[in-house]
């Protein structure tokens, strides 16, 4: 998938991580996101 279109699936993946997922979970999920772009 293009980085372009990715970026909104990080988006969701995030909010998701964020409101029902572990602390744990959501810093793994918030590195990669970090490691695909790194703005």
């Amino acid at each position: 998938m293009p980085a372009d279109k990715a970026k909104p699936v990080w988006q969701k993946f995030s909010e998701y991580e964020n409101k029902y997922g572990d602390l744990l979970g959501i810093q793994k999920v918030e590195k990669r996101r970090s490691e695909a772009y790194p703005e």
